[in-house]
């Protein structure tokens, strides 16, 4: 099956999942935080999903109009919609904790270094589909083991299956395109993906990591470089660079 058609099957089931879905918040249906986790901490936790599901509505609706393949126009289009579906269940939410909290600067930085890309738009769709969302959803399951509200997780089993359908579009996307670009454009894209996954995850694991989080194992800086060579992996795998480039390795 080509690229183009691997995308369009992933656009219909996204057709179908926002046929399909019920879920909603109502005026009777409200959190159910443990007796030890403030509500501000939970609210300051969810607003920076809230803000991140904005952002990336915002960077669909700017690449639709930068690739070229039909296929991903269409699913670009579809993903704005749905991420602005879960800004929605995520703000009826935080109404319940009694509001938003305002977007922290280094994050909302964050989102703007990676819609302000003037290059191939690859770069774009690998920063928002392959890191920001990969990311997004491993930080969400570290969230709904300390936070196990039976509401917050259901809005997040429900976002978590788009979220991984948008993954699933930039990995089959970035497989089809990334091999076209010349190395020169490819490395130069990977510099700029490391640099924005080390600001990017120094800031959000800061404000949303449970205490004692990193004593043990080495600390932040080891974990961090674990982490990272597991990003190479994935990097490697979506032919950003090939196995005999894999000598640039990450400096914090």
């Amino acid at each position: 099956m080509q690229t183009g058609e691997r995308i369009a099957a992933l656009a219909q089931k996204a057709r179908m999942a926002q046929a399909a879905s019920t879920l909603e918040i109502d005026r009777w249906r409200w959190p159910s935080l443990p007796v030890w986790l403030p509500r501000r901490l939970a609210a300051r936790a969810v607003t920076q999903y809230f803000h991140g599901e904005i952002a990336t509505a915002r960077a669909c609706d700017s690449l639709r109009h930068r690739v070229g393949l039909p296929a991903a126009r269409e699913f670009l289009a579809l993903q704005a919609a749905e991420e602005r579906r879960h800004a929605a269940l995520y703000d009826a939410y935080l109404n319940r904790l009694g509001g938003r909290y305002p977007h922290r600067l280094a994050i909302e930085a964050t989102y703007d270094k990676a819609l302000s890309w003037n290059g191939a738009p690859e770069a774009v769709i690998l920063a928002f589909h392959a890191v920001l969302e990969g990311e997004s959803l491993r930080l969400q399951r570290v969230i709904d083991k300390w936070m196990p509200c039976p509401l917050f997780r259901e809005i997040s089993a429900v976002i978590g299956r788009d979220e991984a359908r948008h993954i699933a579009f930039g990995r089959v996307y970035l497989r089809g395109a990334l091999p076209c670009l010349s190395r020169r454009e490819r490395l130069a894209i990977f510099e700029w993906i490391r640099a924005l996954w080390f600001g990017a995850v120094r800031d959000a694991i800061a404000d949303v990591a449970p205490p004692g989080l990193f004593r043990a194992g080495g600390g932040w800086e080891r974990w961090l470089a674990v982490e990272w060579e597991e990003r190479m992996d994935d990097l490697q795998s979506l032919k950003l660079f090939m196995p005999d480039e894999r000598k640039f390795r990450a400096r914090a």
